[in-house]
């Protein structure tokens, strides 16, 4: 799956340490699965805006888009969920049979009861907790409710003519239908966010969380804070029919299957046992990713309930909401129909029958399910629910102020045609949870909020950036309110014995961290952040706190869109960037162009020795990370001592820590010896918490909790005295060796340094030291330019093992190599620096051609000759396809610039062959 470049990123927040005392912390982990044949491999979800649309853009009922046949490794997935045992498969079949008899029932029961067969409830009751076994039982067999009264009425209308105006005066606004809008792309109108920050709004959601839902209390979800999730509203006018949206499901669709996370929520669907499938275990939802194809309107967070608010009196025929009132039936025939097709044809008096309908492993057939898109059914593809003959029930009649939830596997649809004479209006404001993937999420719609756009899972565009009368912050009041919307810290959190916690690699403190209080950061050129304070937020926050608006993190070089082209006053903590203990997932790519950043331009290395300082400048630096559950690179070290941030690592021979068969945790043993000869290293470890050197057992990263792991390579170094160039891994620590007088590795770390590791003089003792290496602030000229800092992948990486294949396809060009004065690079790697130059070059220079092919040579100190033959090599790449260069063919292959290029090609080819399968 290919990496989604992020458009938007969420307001960062950066915690205020000082340099020293060091913090401990500790953590656990579990390991991740990368993918299956059938599966595409996960990759961190690094978000990029998406197309501009409506709600046509997410169900091809509206889009009129045809419906394309899936791909062969669909049929391969069938064969992977069910298996080839004969049990297993009788199992399903039997299982299959007796579904279908309960839903038959189950439909005759809708048929007899109507719109009364949804349970129904006051907001005085659920709000004080006046909620019987028997009304709970009820809710969880339809999956549907009505609250009433949640909002009065007067203030519920008072909103939907505020929308009306706020309408009226951006004539601009997009909606379905275009030529007579009634479902609006609007997300922050005022009456959106006084509706969805409403107290008794964020009550209701909240008793339904808790009276409905339930987990385990290790996994890491709060069912006691609700968050706010900015969605559409609708203004349905009487006689339309435009809007018809049929039967469908929120969530995806082919990922139900795809996704591994997703897929084991219907676990026991699966196995034969639909009967035992519990809809309201909310534990295996936690990390399923919903949207794998970036559709333009798919919801990528969990809700619990998805709902509205009604803002008119609307009635069956009135253009309002239809169920299927059968929760768990509805969901284990949607999970299964596409391992079954009919043996008879559709007008045969058996069709239904389950004696018609055989196994089905073999086709790529998933009826109605289109990647990116929405899940929708009707009677031709989903018969036995006989949706347009009595399946599906409308909502009972509704008051301003009430509010209607359905369950987040509840099959629903929109009814055809209006024939009401008032307006049918609503809302829409889903029930979100805290997760860590929710809270992620709610930091880039807080950027969203600022900048007037649509929010992060809808289709893409300007949206409401300069409406007259939209809203913000400003305009969100409560406090409960704003901890919703991510505003303000939560006063209170889960009980630190339920939900601190750590599961499935994630710490209480990630958990917390994109809901802080907004620390605003000024913005360089760059995207340096540099000196923070403390302030709500509000409208008026001056231009360069505004958010990043876009980051550019590809092969070539690195850059940051702001709205500011200020410059930063304070040299920035290069110590305190290094702990990413703190940093969610999608903010890694960031944090490590900001460290590169820091690292080159900001920094330098000082290495004292009886009296004698010697400076270097970093020219060349690669960085590693090996976290189980937000960053896992396969071909990072992992070892131990890389656990702690801000401490020197001399390359070590490795050693095993867990169980290739099993992953359990071995004994623990003790470091193993340096490396030697032409595999000398140093890293700058990143990743992990700071450790006080004074500790002695490093609880915070032991083996057997799967540490976060992390090292910044240091390649090639510029020695300042003398302008002499050190390129090269061993040549560096040869370097470093020589002039700390040391004869050897373990006579410097050890004898000399007594074991202390630090990479920053934290006190009088530490600057005292005779012998030292330290890196230290360097504040650059202000009347000299910055050289460009250029990226591109890591140097001696290849796909030849077969260990973690997938991890390694997706980490293998990840661009992670900064370097800078490219002419000056001439040990390794020749092939990796062209390649970020021409990508560099590619996106910036007017020429193309022999022109660009001169201008690279130029840079690079290649001969135009040199270059326009590795250009040729890139080109050539694209035209072959990876698995040419996976396993034993792909030995040595970044020891060759013409195969490493041409597998660079081929990587690329491969990107832009999934963005337009998804497209």
């Amino acid at each position: 799956m290919a990496i989604l470049r992020p458009k938007f990123r969420p307001i960062l927040t950066i915690r205020a340490t000082a340099s020293c005392p060091r913090q401990t912390m500790s953590r656990s982990a579990t390991t991740e699965n990368f993918g299956t044949p059938s599966s595409p491999p996960k990759s961190p979800p690094i978000r990029k805006a998406k197309k501009e649309g409506d709600i046509s853009s997410v169900f091809t009922s509206l889009s009129g888009a045809a419906h394309v046949e899936l791909p062969p490794r669909f049929a391969e997935l069938k064969r992977t969920i069910v298996g080839s045992s004969e049990d297993a498969q009788l199992r399903l079949r039997q299982s299959f049979a007796d579904l279908l008899e309960a839903i038959k029932i189950g439909v005759a029961e809708i048929r007899s009861k109507g719109d009364g067969i949804i349970p129904e409830i006051s907001f005085a009751e659920l709000a004080g907790g006046r909620v019987s076994d028997a009304w709970k039982a009820e809710v969880k067999r339809r999956g549907t409710i009505v609250v009433r009264d949640v909002v009065n009425d007067e203030e519920a209308l008072g909103w939907k003519e505020d929308i009306k105006a706020y309408v009226k005066s951006n004539p601009q606004v997009k909606g379905f239908p275009s030529d007579n809008k009634q479902v609006f792309e609007l997300y922050w109108s005022k009456s959106q966010l006084a509706a969805r920050g409403h107290p008794n709004v964020l009550a209701v959601q909240k008793a339904l969380q808790q009276q409905l839902f339930h987990t385990e209390p290790s996994v890491p979800i709060s069912l006691n804070i609700t968050l706010s999730y900015a969605d559409r509203l609708r203004i349905r006018h009487p006689g339309d029919s435009k809007f018809a949206l049929g039967p469908h499901i929120d969530g995806g669709s082919l990922e139900r299957w795809e996704d591994e996370a997703y897929r084991r929520c219907y676990e026991e669907i699966l196995q034969g046992r639909w009967r035992d499938h519990d809809a309201w275990d909310v534990g295996r939802r936690v990390n399923v990713n919903s949207d794998l194809y970036h559709g333009a309107s798919q919801c990528s967070v969990f809700r619990a309930f998805q709902s509205w608010l009604s803002m008119s009196a609307t009635g069956p025929g009135e253009g309002t909401l239809r169920v299927f009132p059968l929760l768990k039936e509805a969901s284990a025939y949607v999970i299964l129909r596409p391992f079954f097709r009919p043996s008879v044809s559709a007008s045969s008096p058996d069709f239904l029958s389950a004696s018609s309908w055989k196994l089905d492993l073999t086709s790529t057939d998933f009826p109605n399910s289109v990647m990116g898109m929405g899940q929708e059914l009707n009677d031709a593809t989903h018969p036995h629910l006989r949706l347009e003959e009595g399946g599906m029930v409308s909502m009972k009649l509704v008051n301003p102020g009430d509010m209607v939830f359905w369950h987040c596997d509840a099959i629903h649809a929109v009814e055809k045609t209006h024939s009401g004479k008032g307006d049918s209006s609503v809302l829409y404001i889903p029930v979100v949870p805290l997760t860590t993937r929710n809270a992620e999420y709610l930091a880039y719609q807080r950027a969203t909020l600022l900048e007037g756009i649509p929010a992060p899972d809808f289709p893409g565009g300007a949206g409401e950036a300069g409406f007259v009368g939209v809203g913000g912050p400003k305009d969100i009041v409560t406090e409960e309110a704003r901890m919703a919307m991510g505003l303000s810290p939560h006063a209170e959190w889960p009980d630190p014995a339920a939900q601190i916690a750590i599961f499935r690699h994630v710490t209480y403190s990630q958990l917390q961290q994109p809901l802080r209080a907004y620390t605003p950061l000024k913005v360089d050129t760059l995207g340096s952040m540099a000196g923070s304070r403390s302030r709500p937020l509000d409208e008026e926050e001056p231009s360069q706190y505004r958010p990043l608006k876009l980051l550019k993190l590809e092969h070539g070089s690195v850059s940051v869109d702001s709205e500011s082209g200020s410059t930063a006053s304070t040299t920035p903590d290069l110590r305190s960037l290094l702990d990413l203990s703190d940093v969610i997932q999608m903010d890694i790519p960031l944090r490590v162009q900001r460290i590169s950043e820091v690292l080159v331009h900001h920094s330098r290395l000082e290495l004292k020795s009886d009296g004698v300082t010697t400076r270097y400048q970093v020219l060349e630096a690669e960085f590693y990370l090996k976290d189980p559950g937000r960053h896992w690179d396969p071909f990072a070290h992992g070892e131990e001592e890389q656990g702690v941030a801000g401490r020197w690592y001399f390359h070590r021979a490795p050693r095993r820590t867990h169980s290739l068969a099993t992953d359990a945790p071995l004994p623990r043993k003790p470091p193993s010896g340096y490396r030697g000869g032409t595999r000398k290293g140093l890293d700058l470890t990143c990743g992990g918490p700071f450790m006080d050197k004074t500790a002695k057992d490093d609880k915070a990263i032991q083996h057997d909790q799967h540490p976060v792991t992390g090292g910044i390579l240091l390649r090639t170094l510029r020695r300042e005295s003398d302008d002499k160039v050190i390129s090269g891994p061993s040549l560096l620590v040869d370097e470093i060796i020589a002039r700390s007088g040391a004869s050897g590795l373990k006579d410097l770390v050890d004898a000399m340094w007594a074991g202390d590791s630090e990479a920053f003089a934290c006190s009088s003792a530490d600057a005292s030291r005779s012998t030292s290496l330290f890196v230290v602030p360097f504040t650059p000229k202000p009347d000299v330019a910055l050289p460009q800092l250029f990226t591109s992948p890591r140097i001696g990486l290849d796909l030849s093992n077969p260990h973690d294949a997938a991890a390694r396809l997706e980490m293998v060009d990840r661009p992670y190599r900064f370097f800078i004065q490219p002419r000056l690079l001439t040990a390794n790697g020749r092939g990796h620096t062209f390649l970020g130059v021409f990508q560099a070059k590619k996106k910036m220079s007017k020429h193309s051609g022999a022109r660009l092919v001169a201008e690279i040579a130029r840079t690079t100190g290649l001969s135009e000759s040199a270059a326009g033959r590795y250009m040729q090599f890139y080109l050539a790449g694209r035209e072959t396809h990876i698995q040419a260069y996976v396993g034993e063919k792909g030995k040595g292959v970044s020891g060759s610039p013409e195969k490493l290029l041409k597998m660079m090609g081929a990587l690329e080819k491969r990107r832009m062959d999934t963005e337009e399968v998804k497209k």
